[in-house]
Formats: structure tokens, sequence, C-alpha cells
């Protein structure tokens, strides 16, 4: 959320402008796809605690949460990017305007 929400006021005028309710949903509808793919590890987690790898899993659960978390926050930079570059801000424009997260998120919000 922290990630969406720097790129959207590093874009702010534009990005006030053209945001419209599609749009919001499609970000609404990512964040609770984040949030399903978040719980589904709770079953892997179940499953490792009841292994002979218990005591292991316990001591390095972290590292894989770790990678998790930078993932995300890499996957949630390159959509807000796509979301809010479009408008033709520089501060944002991170992306080329043919890019293919440019054109992805688009065509998510339509």
């Amino acid at each position: 959320m922290l990630i969406v929400l720097v790129y959207f006021a590093l874009g702010y005028p534009a990005a006030k402008q053209d945001l419209k309710l599609d749009e919001m949903l499609v970000i609404f509808l990512l964040a609770v796809l984040a949030n399903v793919a978040y719980c589904a590890v709770y079953v892997a987690d179940v499953f490792a605690q009841w292994s002979s790898f218990r005591e292991r899993w316990r001591r390095y659960r972290w590292v894989l949460f770790s990678i998790g978390l930078i993932f995300a926050g890499i996957i949630t930079r390159f959509f807000a990017i796509g979301f809010f570059s479009i408008h033709g801000n520089d501060n944002v424009s991170l992306l080329p305007r043919d890019s293919s997260i440019h054109q992805m998120t688009k065509n998510l919000a339509t």
C-alpha cells in the first residue's frame, strides 16, 4: 500500500484526474489477490510444521518471508508505475509509455 501511495503522490495532479472507478477497482482486485496469495502460504507452513523438518523450518522461514516480501514489493512497484506513469509526469515515468507493464495495467483497467 505504501508503494502505491508513494507513486500516486509523485504523479498527484495528473494521477488524481485520470484515476477512475474502474482503475480503483482493478487496484482493489489486485490487493485482494495479493491477500489470497499471502494466505495460501499458511497451507505450506502447516505442512512444514508437521514434517520432520519442523525445527529447521522454524529457524529459516523468515528467509522465505523476506524473499516473498521483496518480490511482492517489486511487483507492486511495477504495477504502480504502470498505473501512475501514464500521465506524462516526469517524476514518475520510470518506464517508457510503450512498455509491457504500461500496456498490461491499461488493459486491466479497461
